[in-house]
């Protein structure tokens, strides 16, 4: 059994050993006169075709304020290069190499519309190269896109973000995004459903590009009630400050402590809030305006206060006279 044992250790050794002089030969023979520089096809004037695929990771952060959007995607490519083709027969049934892809041609493919890109992937990507010239890669990015943010049914709003992916200019009349795919129709994002939508290919003047489209809709009713309970608060207060008797000698304190409260909400939703859109939230509108009230409320409270003092100061004034003259009339009967 031993002795088996020791065959079957020692012939897949050589199998191994053998299939590494293959792939070495195939290799050096593959990169021979190859140059990563050349457009890999026999005639310039072909086309070559791009597919693309994208997986959707994870998205990190939606900001409103500024209109950016911040995930992580997978995105890969392949492409036929038809100068690293071989017979796997001729070299042991070999029907995939990997290389480093700074080895190869690629087409560069990129996010053309990202604030920032930052690589996750492997320090070396590498390149999946079959036996009839398709060559595979991928790259995980996390970016920072720009968004065209409404926020006029804010907190029942859907956003919509777009994502380009471009082939450079000097590649234009050479390389075209045939296909486009994505593996992930949802993702979450804490408190937004992420849907990518039907996605696009064209091409200007300047540049081809694939992209799709993002639609954000806040995922729980929760999350919309806790924004609508502060406002529906700070309503009730105003409302209170205008019912409160003078007499109470907290009138101002309360309508001023009301304004100050709503002054400081309407500042953290300003900044919350995108303030470069062409139409601002309807709730922004309405604290604001409730604002405006709340301080024509504060100012009413001092005026009232302030006549209330003048008037009981006078009721005591003539109250104190009528005392005096009371007083007085007393004396002169008595005399």
């Amino acid at each position: 059994m031993f002795i088996l044992q020791m065959l079957w250790y020692i012939l897949l050794c050589i199998l191994h050993s053998s299939s590494r002089d293959s792939q070495r030969e195939l290799r050096e023979l593959l990169f021979k006169n190859y140059s990563n520089n050349i457009k890999p096809v026999l005639y310039t004037d072909t086309i070559i075709d791009v597919h693309l695929f994208v997986f959707p990771s994870k998205i990190y952060k939606l900001d409103l304020g500024a209109g950016l959007l911040t995930g992580k995607f997978l995105i890969g490519y392949r492409w036929t290069d038809e100068f690293l083709r071989w017979n796997e027969s001729q070299f042991d049934n070999i029907s995939s190499i990997k290389m480093p892809l700074n080895k190869v041609w690629e087409p560069h493919a990129y996010v053309c519309n990202a604030e920032t890109i930052y690589n996750v992937s492997t320090p070396i990507p590498e390149a999946v190269m079959l036996s009839n010239g398709t060559i595979k890669t991928s790259t995980t990015l996390v970016y920072t896109i720009h968004c065209k943010i409404d926020n006029t049914k804010y907190p029942f709003d859907k956003q919509a973000c777009e994502v380009h992916i471009c082939l450079p200019l000097s590649k234009l009349n050479n390389v075209r995004i045939k296909t486009i795919t994505t593996f992930k129709k949802q993702v979450t994002l804490r408190n937004w459903n992420v849907e990518i939508d039907k996605v696009l290919q064209n091409h200007n003047e300047r540049i081809f590009y694939a992209s799709w489209h993002l639609t954000l809709t806040k995922l729980s009713a929760q999350s919309k009630i806790i924004i609508l309970i502060p406002p529906f608060l700070l309503t009730c207060v105003t409302i209170a400050t205008f019912l409160l008797p003078p007499d109470t000698k907290q009138k101002v304190t309360f309508s001023t402590t009301s304004f100050l409260s709503i002054m400081l909400y309407l500042s953290k939703m300003s900044k919350d809030l995108a303030s470069h859109t062409a139409n601002h939230s309807l709730l922004w509108i309405y604290v604001f305006c409730l604002s405006c009230i709340s301080a024509i409320s504060c100012i009413e409270s001092i005026l009232v206060c302030r006549i209330y003092v003048y008037q009981k100061c006078e009721d005591q004034c003539q109250m104190t006279e009528r005392t005096i003259s009371s007083n007085g009339d007393v004396d002169k009967s008595e005399t």
